[in-house]
């Protein structure tokens, strides 16, 4: 996630980086979206290839 360079982080250093990144995380479920308008599309389906031996 951090990529390559930073290759060699404390077990401490990870927690805290959770710890900042479930604040963040947690601030941004509760944002307010009431102002904004948003059009999503919603697909769901099966794609199926059955391999027949010939």
């Amino acid at each position: 996630m951090l990529g390559k360079s930073a290759p060699n982080l404390s077990p401490g250093v990870i927690a805290r980086l959770k710890v900042d990144w479930d604040d963040d995380y947690s601030r941004w479920q509760k944002r307010d979206l009431s102002a904004r308008r948003y059009v999503y599309i919603w697909a769901d389906g099966v794609y199926l290839q059955a391999r027949m031996e010939p």
